[in-house]
């Protein structure tokens, strides 16, 4: 997880600001977790359409502060 808080510092830092916010970390969620997930062959050929709404549908399910 603390590769997800250091993009997230990143994404903050190229926009000029000191603090992170939630959509720094909405920003760079599915370029820092997508690759971590692993789907079966069934789902290979389309794997990343099926990462890419798995990722939308955990950020719009969990809230941010």
């Amino acid at each position: 997880m603390s590769f997800l808080i250091r993009a997230a510092k990143t994404q903050a830092w190229l926009v000029g600001r000191d603090f992170v916010l939630p959509e720094d970390v909405q920003a760079v969620f599915n370029v820092t977790v997508a690759h971590r997930i692993f789907l079966t062959a069934r789902y290979a050929y389309k794997q990343e359409l099926v990462k890419n709404e798995l990722m939308a549908g955990i950020l719009k399910h969990i809230a941010a502060p």
